[in-house]
């Protein structure tokens, strides 16, 4: 079986219970991470932590589903390209090839305020989206046969653009882990997910394409 670096695989399991954010409706401008879908676990568990202490909640004693519900009403959570990116992170760090933006050009936000933002404020993240993901200088197509992990699968369409990440694969089977929000959901029911599929299924679910970093 071939996974993703320990590291990476601890950082996947912090994410687990995270819902899904995406701040494309709220347009928050340089806010803090775990206020635009962009936060690792430890980011958004001290903003829930700090907002829990203003209410006199104790998160400690809630259940997991009401952990989730004060997330989703605080707008706390983790979109599909910031997931992706700290599990990418984690993951170049780990296999001794440096942080991700030092591999990543970001090609749809390099005007003057974008490249002030990444140098003062190190907001790499936050100007990685799927298509700069997806982008030729950043990444190149792989064959299915070929999938590995820390390779990823995007959807550039309206209304959203999304991506998927490998996490496993083993024979005829893949893992993936992604951060989506589902019509079928409502409003508490999305966020990280984990799912195991024959190979032979990734056509049908519109994954035909894989995508791998230029860097890996």
């Amino acid at each position: 079986m071939s996974t993703l670096t320990q590291p990476a695989l601890d950082l996947l399991k912090a994410y687990e219970g995270t819902p899904y954010f995406n701040n494309s409706r709220e347009r928050m401008r340089m806010g803090l991470r775990a206020q635009v879908g962009k936060g690792t676990p430890e980011e958004i568990a001290e903003e829930a932590q700090l907002a829990a202490f203003r209410e006199h909640i104790d998160l400690a004693v809630l259940t997991p589903e009401m952990r989730k519900k004060f997330l989703v009403d605080h707008k706390f959570g983790i979109d599909c390209s910031g997931f992706a990116y700290h599990i990418l992170d984690t993951e170049s760090k780990a296999r001794g090839l440096g942080p991700l933006h030092k591999h990543i050009t970001f090609a749809y936000s390099n005007d003057f305020a974008h490249r002030l933002g990444r140098w003062l404020r190190r907001r790499y993240v936050e100007n990685a989206d799927v298509k700069t993901f997806a982008h030729t200088s950043n990444s190149h197509d792989v064959s299915l046969d070929e999938l590995a992990p820390g390779d990823f699968f995007v959807r550039l369409e309206s209304p959203r653009d999304h991506m998927i990440l490998v996490t496993a694969v083993e024979g005829t089977e893949i893992t993936l882990a992604q951060s989506e929000a589902r019509p079928s959901e409502g409003r508490y029911g999305h966020g990280v997910r984990i799912e195991t599929f024959p190979l032979s299924d990734l056509p049908a679910r519109s994954l035909s394409n894989g995508h791998r970093l230029n860097c890996f």
